[in-house]
């Protein structure tokens, strides 16, 4: 890309082209997804630090009165490099700028061409960057979302399960099955992000995936504080409960797969007893919101 850049830059034969080629190398990561933002960061702060420069160059036009500005700019883009990359090119581009226009002053009608060129030269790197990042590592979250998701589901489930049969259940079991149900989730919930930055949001009804994993993360809360309790004052196991977590766990996984399913056996009777049985209603109604909505892509 870099070769790329520079022979963009020699045809269009424009000043300073280094940093348009600095740009390109910049934004350029090993994910579409993180190129993105990236991208979009360097663009914005550019502009924005340009119009700054052009106008300090402008109101600045002492030697003097430079360095008075330079030196607080080049505090504040050191100060902000570790906080905000957008804010920190914002301070970085009229710092380049006034310090160009220092060296060579009266060079490019006093900053002003410097400022625009700055600004031109890292749009069009970062442009140059994204578009080699989508050529050149095109891989995109894969399409099997869906079972990632329903791996989230039914592990949390399990660790549900467990927790309502604790009693019967060593402690060593219901640890791991705790540590698998956030790992899933954790896993679900990267994917899904990535898959935000990529622009699937609504393609993938990703709002209906993310109302479904706060559900899981609640249960799992739930699970926790229950289990907990129940190793301080242990009950005695409720058969009906654990059959209808067990029922739920196969069908629930299924339905978000896509897998036809009868879900009769998810409704529930009454008001739910306790904090998990909650949880789960809350979790099949999401797990169902989420089906429905995906039930036209599979049709």
């Amino acid at each position: 890309m870099v070769t790329a850049t520079y022979a963009v830059t020699a045809y269009l034969d424009v000043a300073y082209a280094y940093w348009a080629t600095m740009a390109a190398v910049v934004v350029m990561q090993p994910q579409a997804a993180t190129t993105w933002p990236r991208t979009l960061e360097r663009v914005v702060g550019s502009v924005i630090g340009g119009a700054a420069a052009a106008f300090l160059a402008v109101a600045l036009p002492t030697p003097l009165a430079l360095l008075a500005a330079i030196f607080p700019l080049a505090a504040a883009t050191i100060a902000l490099r570790s906080v905000s990359y957008s804010l920190f090119v914002t301070f970085l581009t009229p710092l380049f700028v006034l310090v160009a226009d220092l060296l060579h002053p009266g060079l490019n009608a006093h900053g002003e061409g410097i400022a625009l060129a700055r600004a031109f030269n890292n749009t069009l790197g970062s442009v140059i960057g994204l578009a080699g990042c989508l050529v050149l590592w095109p891989e995109r979250e894969p399409k099997g979302f869906p079972h990632r998701l329903a791996a989230a589901v039914e592990a949390n489930m399990r660790y549900a399960t467990l927790v309502v049969r604790a009693g019967h259940t060593p402690y060593a079991e219901i640890d791991a099955a705790r540590r698998a149900a956030g790992l899933a989730s954790t896993a679900a919930e990267v994917t899904r992000q990535r898959m935000v930055l990529e622009g699937r949001r609504r393609k993938a009804h990703l709002d209906e995936a993310a109302a479904l994993l706060e559900t899981l993360r609640r249960l799992a809360g739930a699970a926790t504080v229950a289990w907990l309790d129940e190793r301080t004052i242990p009950g005695p196991p409720d058969a009906r409960r654990i059959g209808y977590c067990e029922a739920a766990t196969m069908r629930l996984g299924a339905l978000v797969r896509g897998v036809p399913t009868d879900d009769s056996a998810l409704a529930r009777e009454g008001e739910p007893p306790d904090d998990i049985a909650r949880a789960v209603t809350h979790v099949v109604q999401a797990a169902k919101d989420y089906a429905r909505a995906m039930a036209p892509d599979r049709a």
